[in-house]
Protein backbone atom coordinates (compact mmCIF):
# COMPACT_ATOMS: atom_id res chain seq x y z
CA UNK A 1 0.00 0.00 0.00
CA UNK A 2 1.61 3.27 -0.72
CA UNK A 3 -0.69 5.88 0.55
CA UNK A 4 0.03 6.00 4.44
CA UNK A 5 3.22 7.87 4.28
CA UNK A 6 2.87 10.37 2.23
CA UNK A 7 0.70 12.90 3.98
CA UNK A 8 3.80 12.85 6.74
CA UNK A 9 6.07 14.31 3.77
CA UNK A 10 4.03 17.46 3.25
CA UNK A 11 5.16 18.06 6.95
CA UNK A 12 8.41 18.96 4.77
CA UNK A 13 6.10 21.86 2.82
CA UNK A 14 8.13 25.39 3.08
CA UNK A 15 6.90 27.18 0.19
CA UNK A 16 5.05 30.13 1.83
CA UNK A 17 1.54 30.38 2.47
CA UNK A 18 -1.28 31.07 -0.55
CA UNK A 19 -4.20 31.98 2.04
CA UNK A 20 -7.43 33.60 0.60
CA UNK A 21 -7.81 36.93 1.02
CA UNK A 22 -11.11 36.29 3.03
CA UNK A 23 -9.16 34.56 5.49
CA UNK A 24 -5.61 36.23 5.17
CA UNK A 25 -6.27 38.93 8.60
CA UNK A 26 -7.58 35.48 10.54
CA UNK A 27 -5.23 35.40 13.87
CA UNK A 28 -3.33 32.35 14.18
CA UNK A 29 -2.45 30.68 17.69
CA UNK A 30 -0.71 27.49 17.31
CA UNK A 31 -1.99 25.10 19.50
CA UNK A 32 -0.37 24.09 22.80
CA UNK A 33 0.96 20.37 21.05
CA UNK A 34 -0.27 19.30 17.50
CA UNK A 35 -3.49 18.65 16.94
CA UNK A 36 -5.68 18.39 13.79
CA UNK A 37 -9.54 17.52 13.34
CA UNK A 38 -10.44 15.16 10.77
CA UNK A 39 -13.66 14.90 8.96
CA UNK A 40 -15.43 11.50 8.29
CA UNK A 41 -14.58 9.37 5.29
CA UNK A 42 -16.41 10.62 1.99
CA UNK A 43 -16.58 8.56 -1.18
CA UNK A 44 -16.86 10.79 -4.21
CA UNK A 45 -16.11 11.33 -7.50
CA UNK A 46 -14.47 14.74 -8.44
CA UNK A 47 -15.35 16.49 -11.53
CA UNK A 48 -12.80 16.72 -13.98
CA UNK A 49 -10.71 20.14 -13.70
CA UNK A 50 -8.55 22.16 -16.21
CA UNK A 51 -5.73 23.08 -14.19
CA UNK A 52 -2.69 24.89 -15.04
CA UNK A 53 0.52 22.49 -14.02
CA UNK A 54 4.09 21.62 -14.10
CA UNK A 55 5.66 17.72 -13.24
CA UNK A 56 8.59 16.07 -11.93
CA UNK A 57 9.98 13.10 -10.81
CA UNK A 58 11.33 12.74 -7.30
CA UNK A 59 12.08 10.32 -4.59
CA UNK A 60 10.83 11.38 -0.87
CA UNK A 61 14.56 12.29 -0.06
CA UNK A 62 14.02 14.72 -2.79
CA UNK A 63 10.70 15.92 -2.67
CA UNK A 64 10.84 19.02 -0.12
CA UNK A 65 13.77 20.62 -3.16
CA UNK A 66 11.66 20.08 -5.79
CA UNK A 67 8.25 21.50 -4.39
CA UNK A 68 10.35 24.49 -3.33
CA UNK A 69 11.79 24.79 -7.18
CA UNK A 70 8.19 23.94 -8.80
CA UNK A 71 5.58 25.48 -6.90
CA UNK A 72 6.19 29.02 -5.86
CA UNK A 73 6.87 29.75 -9.57
CA UNK A 74 3.82 28.11 -10.42
CA UNK A 75 1.63 30.16 -8.30
CA UNK A 76 3.34 33.42 -9.10
CA UNK A 77 3.19 32.99 -12.90
CA UNK A 78 -0.91 31.69 -12.82
CA UNK A 79 -1.81 34.48 -10.14
CA UNK A 80 0.51 36.93 -11.24
CA UNK A 81 2.28 36.90 -7.79
CA UNK A 82 -0.98 36.91 -5.66
CA UNK A 83 -1.25 33.20 -3.39
CA UNK A 84 -4.48 33.20 -2.92
CA UNK A 85 -5.33 30.46 -4.73
CA UNK A 86 -5.63 26.74 -4.21
CA UNK A 87 -2.84 24.19 -5.30
CA UNK A 88 -3.41 20.26 -5.60
CA UNK A 89 -0.50 17.76 -5.66
CA UNK A 90 -1.25 14.39 -7.51
CA UNK A 91 1.08 11.65 -6.50
CA UNK A 92 1.57 8.89 -9.20
CA UNK A 93 3.22 4.98 -8.35
CA UNK A 94 4.75 6.03 -5.44
CA UNK A 95 6.27 3.29 -3.04
CA UNK A 96 7.22 5.04 0.45
CA UNK A 97 8.62 1.94 1.56
CA UNK A 98 11.77 1.97 -0.82
CA UNK A 99 12.15 5.43 -1.88
CA UNK A 100 11.48 4.27 -5.74
CA UNK A 101 11.33 7.57 -7.81
CA UNK A 102 7.55 8.96 -8.87
CA UNK A 103 5.82 11.19 -10.72
CA UNK A 104 4.18 14.08 -9.03
CA UNK A 105 2.20 17.06 -10.54
CA UNK A 106 1.73 20.46 -8.81
CA UNK A 107 -1.61 21.68 -10.22
CA UNK A 108 -3.72 24.95 -10.05
CA UNK A 109 -7.52 24.98 -11.09
CA UNK A 110 -8.49 27.33 -13.43
CA UNK A 111 -11.37 28.10 -15.93
CA UNK A 112 -11.79 26.12 -19.21
CA UNK A 113 -10.92 28.99 -21.37
CA UNK A 114 -7.83 29.52 -19.68
CA UNK A 115 -4.42 29.71 -21.39
CA UNK A 116 -1.39 28.22 -19.85
CA UNK A 117 1.63 30.77 -18.99
CA UNK A 118 4.71 30.81 -20.43
CA UNK A 119 6.49 27.40 -19.48
CA UNK A 120 3.90 25.87 -18.32
CA UNK A 121 0.59 23.77 -19.53
CA UNK A 122 -2.76 22.81 -19.11
CA UNK A 123 -4.86 19.88 -19.38
CA UNK A 124 -7.85 18.08 -17.63
CA UNK A 125 -7.62 16.42 -14.58
CA UNK A 126 -9.67 13.33 -15.25
CA UNK A 127 -12.98 12.44 -13.15
CA UNK A 128 -11.61 10.66 -9.55
CA UNK A 129 -13.01 7.81 -7.44
CA UNK A 130 -11.65 8.20 -4.28
CA UNK A 131 -12.25 7.97 -0.58
CA UNK A 132 -11.86 11.44 0.98
CA UNK A 133 -10.96 12.88 3.87
CA UNK A 134 -10.91 16.81 4.86
CA UNK A 135 -8.62 18.03 7.48
CA UNK A 136 -8.57 21.03 9.41
CA UNK A 137 -5.00 21.89 11.41
CA UNK A 138 -1.02 21.54 10.25
CA UNK A 139 -0.20 20.00 7.18
CA UNK A 140 2.70 18.57 9.53
CA UNK A 141 -0.17 16.14 10.74
CA UNK A 142 -1.41 14.82 7.73
CA UNK A 143 0.58 11.54 8.32
CA UNK A 144 -2.62 10.57 10.73
CA UNK A 145 -5.15 11.62 8.91
CA UNK A 146 -3.64 9.19 5.99
CA UNK A 147 -3.79 6.58 8.37
CA UNK A 148 -7.42 7.02 9.55
CA UNK A 149 -8.55 7.60 5.93
CA UNK A 150 -6.91 4.20 5.05
CA UNK A 151 -7.96 2.56 7.85
CA UNK A 152 -11.58 3.88 7.00
CA UNK A 153 -11.26 2.75 3.26
CA UNK A 154 -10.37 -0.69 4.10
CA UNK A 155 -13.60 -0.98 6.46
CA UNK A 156 -15.48 -0.10 4.17
CA UNK A 157 -14.39 -2.70 1.69
CA UNK A 158 -12.35 -0.29 -0.77
CA UNK A 159 -8.96 -1.10 -1.86
CA UNK A 160 -6.49 2.16 -2.48
CA UNK A 161 -5.38 2.92 -5.79
CA UNK A 162 -1.98 4.23 -7.12
CA UNK A 163 -3.19 7.78 -7.49
CA UNK A 164 -3.40 10.25 -4.31
CA UNK A 165 -4.29 13.87 -4.51
CA UNK A 166 -3.59 16.73 -2.15
CA UNK A 167 -5.95 19.61 -2.49
CA UNK A 168 -4.50 22.96 -0.09
CA UNK A 169 -7.79 24.48 0.02
CA UNK A 170 -6.52 26.89 2.76
CA UNK A 171 -3.04 27.16 3.37
CA UNK A 172 -1.11 29.30 5.86
CA UNK A 173 2.09 27.69 7.02
CA UNK A 174 3.18 24.28 7.25
CA UNK A 175 2.56 24.37 11.39
CA UNK A 176 -0.60 26.37 10.80
CA UNK A 177 -3.94 25.09 12.51
CA UNK A 178 -5.83 26.94 10.01
CA UNK A 179 -4.78 25.10 7.24
CA UNK A 180 -7.56 22.99 5.47
CA UNK A 181 -6.61 20.37 2.82
CA UNK A 182 -8.94 17.42 1.13
CA UNK A 183 -6.71 14.36 0.98
CA UNK A 184 -8.38 12.11 -1.97
CA UNK A 185 -6.68 8.46 -2.19
CA UNK A 186 -8.05 6.55 -5.28
CA UNK A 187 -10.31 3.85 -5.30
CA UNK A 188 -8.87 0.94 -6.85
CA UNK A 189 -11.81 -0.25 -9.47
CA UNK A 190 -15.37 0.72 -9.64
CA UNK A 191 -16.51 -0.78 -6.30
Amino acid sequence: MNAPLIGGLIALLCIGGFATPALADVPTTAPAKSEISMGPMRRMTIPAMKVVSVSGETTFDELVELIGDKVGPLIDAVTGGQSNTSVIFVYHDVDPINNKPFRIDFCIPVPDDAKAPEKYETHKLGEFDCATMLVTGSVNDLKGAYGSLIEQMMKAGLKPGTETREHYLYFESPESPNDVTMIQIAIDGRQ
